[in-house]
């Protein structure tokens, strides 16, 4: 253990702080192992992995900095940290740099913080430090950047430089002198830069180890609020007692800690050091009065005791929080758990709001496993829709079949209603009024039903209701956040009966039987999207399938399922090019779940698949190409 302790010379004890300082290098020091490996076990993503690692092991350098002891080291800390944050962003940013440029800013960057250790030096020895260990830093610098620029190894050239920056960082922060939170009272009175006032430091000494037994308290109050934020999410979001069932209030809840964090540390913490710099030569004065033995007694002098003893608790309970992880993130809770609960109880009264709401939020957690698994469960899911019909995926498979009258018609596609809020509800008016049109004779929607994970207990409030009315009947193609139920109630309310029973059936099958979704429970989707259609008056349940065609003698509408990745299965694709060839000669119209140019952009690039199906647009001569997800209405047209 005495050995042990003997690397670290800063601490006489193996204390809390000591431990946290291992701790937090340790990780870093991972970090750095993990760039340096990258190129061999993950080349594919590696300068992802270097940037994302570099932004984290830069933050956690920030963080440590906080507690260094001396102003000039807690300076250097936030600098050098801040520096690896920008190289994380610009590793992050490399593919849309020219390799060779990036790399050579790289090695400019390092130059000039070795530079700036350089400086640095002369601080260093003052402070006792050896020429040798001060001079470190800016000799690992200059090598990093000369490593950058010659780049002798087979080494990716980023990962080198983020493996060695990060190294670096970590040895900086297993041997940094660090404070404790016991510490805070004393730096507090010492910053003040006032006599030794015996008085003012009992004080202060007084509440920095009352805290301690305060910490008890704010850990009661942040689990009162987290169960009570748990309960109403619970009762707020319809959901099964199951471990699934519960994630999405969980994630939630989640996401409240997460506001109150955000609170305290993005605006409240900043707004205090904002005031504490505006206002340190008043405070300081203000000190004096109230703690000076030259000055006289008085009721003034209590009250000013009084009001400088409130400010002084808040500002050790902040520089405690600098000083510990754990401190910081039970303060951080504490403080902000109150406007966070505001916001969670308030937020139905806003509308739909993605950025407030953290029951929206929940919806993410589905992304990442749908995106993977939308490709798989739709070529199962229209297989089994299907049985064994062999001219499904021929020039006129999946067709819906509206009464068109014989005449020339109009249909409405609109896309991304399913919020279920003003935004949608103001257009009621307008729809209805076109649909009642004796030349419209369907409505197409085109992406995103329903708002935020697709659940059959959002249709009634996001579709069926908004579009009541409408008596024309109203196909759809799915976007990403149908999907992300696994398009289960999609299938029940826009599919047929018997094949949206076999779909999700297939879907599960899919999945290896490993569902929640049993055979009771599709029958009772499929009542329910029966019941509610019925309730409604609204016409649905035409479709094999999450895409279909329509298609005339002089005509054609073709819609494609684009997922959440922009991506179509080959069966889709089968079908696709089928159904084009059909509609050669025909004005054709191609209605996508996303869109290929949007905000100025062309948002092909990076997707094969999706660049496949522009260029089969293009070879079939596609008139016009429509498409939802984006929420705006662009218009281009592509030269020639």
């Amino acid at each position: 253990m005495e050995k042990f302790k003997s690397l670290f010379p800063y601490s006489s004890k193996l204390d809390r702080a000591a431990l946290s300082r291992v701790g937090l290098g340790t990780v870093v020091f991972g970090f750095a192992v993990i760039c340096l490996a990258a190129p061999f076990f993950a080349p594919a993503s590696s300068n992802e992995l270097v940037g994302f690692l570099l932004t984290l092991g830069g933050s956690l350098e920030v963080m440590h900095s906080f507690r260094l002891v001396g102003e000039r080291h807690r300076r250097a800390g936030y600098g050098a940290g801040a520096v690896t944050v920008f190289l994380g962003f610009l590793v992050l940013g490399a593919p849309m740099l020219i390799a060779s440029a990036l790399v050579f800013f790289l090695a400019f960057v390092f130059l000039a913080d070795g530079v700036q250790q350089l400086y640095n030096i002369p601080g260093k020895r003052r402070e006792g430090q050896s020429t040798l260990r001060a001079a470190l830093p800016a000799v690992g610098n200059f090598f990093v950047a000369g490593l950058l620029v010659f780049n002798p190894f087979y080494l990716s050239a980023l990962a080198l430089a983020g493996g060695l920056r990060l190294l670096g960082t970590a040895s900086i922060m297993l041997t940094s002198p660090v404070l404790e939170a016991t510490d805070a009272g004393e730096q507090i009175t010492d910053e003040l830069d006032l006599p030794d006032y015996a008085e003012l430091h009992e004080l202060a000494h007084r509440i920095s180890a009352d805290q301690e037994a305060v910490r008890g308290t704010d850990r009661r109050w942040v689990g009162v609020y987290l169960i009570t934020l748990f309960a109403m999410h619970v009762a707020r979001m319809p959901v099964e007692f199951s471990m699934v069932g519960l994630l999405g209030p969980f994630v939630a809840v989640l996401g409240d800690a997460f506001v109150a964090l955000v609170f305290t540390f993005g605006i409240l913490t900043p707004v205090y050091y904002l005031l504490r710099k505006f206002l340190r030569r008043p405070l300081r004065a203000a000190f004096h009065l109230a703690f000076s033995p030259d000055v006289e007694a008085s009721w003034w002098r209590r009250v000013l005791r009084w009001l400088l003893t409130l400010r002084l608790r808040f500002a050790i309970r902040m520089r405690q929080a600098s000083y510990s992880l754990f401190i910081a993130l039970e303060r951080g809770l504490a403080m902000g758990l109150p406007v966070a609960a505001v916001i969670a109880g308030t937020i139905p009264m806003w509308g739909m709001n993605w950025y407030f709401d953290t029951e929206n939020w929940a919806a993410g957690i589905w992304d990442s496993y749908a995106s993977h698994r939308t490709y798989a469960w739709r070529e199962a899911m229209v297989r089994a829709s299907i049985e064994d019909d062999g001219t499904a995926y021929h020039g006129r498979g999946f067709m819906v079949t509206p009464d068109l009258g014989g005449e020339d018609f109009s249909f409405i596609v609109i896309g991304d209603t399913g919020e279920g809020d003003a935004s949608q509800l103001v257009l009621k008016d307008q729809i209805l009024k076109c649909g009642n049109k004796p030349d419209v004779r369907f409505l197409v929607i085109s992406s995103d039903v329903i708002y935020p994970d697709g659940a059959m207990r959002d249709y009634e409030n996001r579709f069926f209701l908004p579009f009541k009315g409408f008596d024309k009947p109203i196909y759809a193609i799915p976007g990403n956040h149908d999907w992300y139920d696994a398009l289960e109630s999609f299938c029940a309310v826009f599919m047929e009966k018997e094949s949206a029973r076999r779909a999700i059936r297939a879907r599960v099958e899919e999945d290896q039987n490993l569902s929640t979704t049993t055979d009771g429970r599709i029958e009772v989707m499929l009542e329910q999207a029966d019941r509610l259609a019925e309730l409604y008056q609204i016409d649905v349940g035409h479709q094999k399938a999450p895409y279909f065609q329509v298609q005339t003698e002089d005509f054609a509408l073709i819609a494609v399922d684009t997922g959440i990745l922009r991506r179509v299965d080959p069966d889709q694709r089968r079908w696709l090019t089928s159904a084009l060839r059909e509609a050669e000669g025909k004005f054709v119209m191609l209605l996508l779940g996303h869109p290929f140019y949007a905000e100025g952009l062309d948002w092909t690039g990076g997707s094969e698949e999706f660049t496949d199906l522009r260029n089969i647009a293009g070879q079939f001569k596609v008139n016009v190409v429509m498409a939802g997800d984006t929420h705006d209405f662009e218009y281009y047209r592509e030269p020639g």
